[in-house]
């Protein structure tokens, strides 16, 4: 997998040049590690480069480099050997302090600029697909990827303390996507942002913004968003798709999944592709009916992989030191994946990840408050009402009085969609007062959208995983097209009442593929999920779970309520008196906790 650490400093201390050579040195002395850039107190250090897929392109003048994979805004690609030999476009680059890079390309990369006077310019893209972090040691600037490359090589980096209000937001919020972690010290930088690393304090700008473009002019024709988002869809997927030979599709035969299987048709691409399918035992597990009918329509191949219902939960102690604790349910087929990759001679896979938050799932009254605002009272309101009232699956009085409610409204709602955390304690829910300082800044600039709009914003904050914190360099790397830079700015054009066109959850999409998906696929409106594997998991490793979270650091903090979990991991608790996703991610924080714990005392 593509790894980098890049080292800032100051060079006219002394003490800061030889510390930042030392470090340098020692982990370009671990196999595979290499020096892809030196200038004026930068070096950028890469594992994992793979021509054509993940590379370096470096800027005319050893300005900086370019690092992961690039596609040109025009032509839907580029060719490493262009971007290298145009001189002007480093000038570009420079001049207009990153923002170039953002507009005329898009891709999967990090951008490190060294400017006058040796500051530098660390920049990630806006789709955020490769993680990027930073952490002040000693005198020099880290930025990294992979936390356990600073911690397991020489000289290793002093185990950072555990931000505790950064984890409770966490527990009472979900994920809210700012640059804090839950390692003090350790910020991220985000999606768009560019920070510039020098003898002061670090300063950040976003250079690109959901906002912006959830507030630019709508595309507000039917006919013409439809067809530019099919268009786009096709673009995105293919480009990504030329840049493997082989690739595994996880095709669960839902929409997302089966528009992307669509789009890697036989006749569509001359990528190798396999679609993998997972199921259980459940009413909504075995999705085999769906996929089957996909992986037919597109032409491909497809193999189907039961769950193991048999995971030994012991084996989550085993996850990767992250900068946060990281969701483990949905990694649990992780070693078949890298199998099936590693049978068919694969190295990526495809998912249909982000379809739900660009393509507008959200079962809600909003698109009636977003025509309102809009479009304002016009005859095309009626329609528009009704369609949001069946959306919303409630009556078109209610849908009428909401809307004008939020057509009033001043500032931002309260929040609509958050995880129905149960067994999270009242204290956690009653310092959430503070949270902000853990949320992404756009919440600050979105407050005048329309409500539809801008929950669709609040959740592309978060964005696609890239590493397996499971099973590390063993999986397959991991690409989720629908998350690319010009599908997300189109998504965020297109108005809700358009993207729920209709009336139905993703209405658009499903117009703009009905064609190429099965009848059966296109009108679907169910959602297969994990819930019963997960339940199952749990009640045949109920004592592992009781032990790790009655136990637990969760419990001793106060962040959870022991009462309130121990009666949900009692033998006599009825299936579904919590849901099993939420135990199974307080499990991860425990085992997350735990592992930490460990290398400190490990340190001494």
């Amino acid at each position: 997998m593509l790894r980098y650490v890049a080292l800032h400093w100051n060079t006219r201390s002394d003490a800061a040049t030889a510390q930042a050579m030392s470090l340098a040195t020692a982990i370009r002395s671990q196999p595979g590690w290499r020096l892809t850039f030196s200038g004026e107190g930068l070096q950028v250090l890469v594992t994992g480069e793979r021509a054509g897929i993940n590379e370096s392109y470096p800027l005319a003048g050893n300005r900086g480099l370019v690092l992961g994979r690039l596609f040109d805004s025009e032509a839907r690609r580029i060719e490493a050997d262009h971007f290298v030999t145009a001189p002007g476009e480093t000038t570009q680059i420079e001049d207009t302090g990153g923002r170039h890079l953002v507009d005329r390309y898009w891709g999967r990369y990090i951008a490190f600029v060294v400017s006058p006077g040796a500051d530098a310019q660390v920049l990630r893209d806006p789709s955020g697909g490769l993680p990027c972090f930073l952490v002040r040691h000693g005198d020099i600037d880290l930025c990294f990827s992979w936390l356990e490359d600073l911690l397991n090589g020489p000289p290793a980096l002093p185990v950072p303390e555990i931000d505790w209000p950064s984890l409770a937001a966490q527990l009472a919020l979900g994920d809210l996507g700012g640059r804090p972690t839950a390692l003090e010290g350790v910020t991220q930088v985000l999606a768009g942002e560019c920070v510039i690393l020098g003898p002061g304090a670090r300063r950040s700008r976003l250079l690109w913004k959901l906002s912006d473009h959830a507030l630019a002019a709508p595309l507000d024709d039917v006919s013409l968003a439809r067809d530019t988002l099919r268009r786009t869809v096709r673009q995105c997927v293919r480009a990504w798709a030329e840049v493997y030979p082989s690739l595994v599709l996880r095709l669960s035969g839902g929409l997302d999944s089966s528009i992307l299987a669509a789009c890697l048709s036989a006749d569509q691409t001359h990528t190798a592709v396999t679609c993998l399918n997972y199921h259980s035992p459940g009413a909504d597990s075995d999705e085999r009916h769906f996929a089957r009918l996909a992986a037919s329509r597109a032409g491909l191949e497809l193999v189907e992989l039961r769950r193991d219902e048999d995971f030994v939960l012991e084996r989550i102690l085993d996850l990767a030191l992250m900068p946060r604790p990281a969701p483990y349910a949905g990694r649990i087929a992780g070693r078949t994946d890298a199998e099936l990759a590693r049978r068919i001679g694969s190295t990526v896979m495809f998912t249909g990840a982000g379809g739900d938050q660009l393509f507008f799932e959200f079962q809600r009254w909003w698109p009636a408050a977003d025509y309102l605002r809009i479009r304002g009272i016009d005859r095309g309101l009626p329609a528009a009402l009704m369609d949001a009232a069946r959306l919303g699956k409630v009556s078109l009085k209610e849908v009428l009085r909401q809307a004008i409610a939020d057509r009033l409204r001043k500032g931002l709602p309260p929040p609509l969609i958050h995880r129905p955390w149960t067994l999270v304690s009242e204290a956690v829910w009653s310092s959430t007062a503070d949270a902000e300082r853990f949320a992404h800044p756009v919440r600050s600039e979105v407050a005048e959208l329309p409500i539809g709009k801008l929950e669709q914003v609040l959740q592309l904050v978060q964005v696609g995983s890239y590493y397996d914190p499971w099973h590390r360099e063993a999986a397959p790397e991991l690409v989720h097209p629908l998350l690319s830079q010009p599908l997300i700015e189109l998504c965020l054009r297109i108005p809700s009442y358009l993207l729920a066109h209709k009336g139905q959850a993703r209405g658009l999409v499903r117009e703009a593929f009905w064609g190429d998906l099965p009848p059966e696929i296109a009108r679907r409106r169910s959602k297969g999920g994990l819930q019963e594997v997960l339940q199952t998991i749990l009640d045949r490793n109920l004592g592992f779970t009781r032990e790790l979270l009655l136990d637990g650091v969760l419990v001793r903090q106060g962040l959870v309520d022991r009462q309130r979990a121990e009666q949900a991991l009692s033998a006599q608790a009825g299936a579904g008196s919590v849901r099993p996703g939420e135990i199974h991610m307080l499990l991860a924080i425990e085992a997350w906790h735990r592992r930490w714990t460990a290398l400190r005392s490990q340190r001494g």
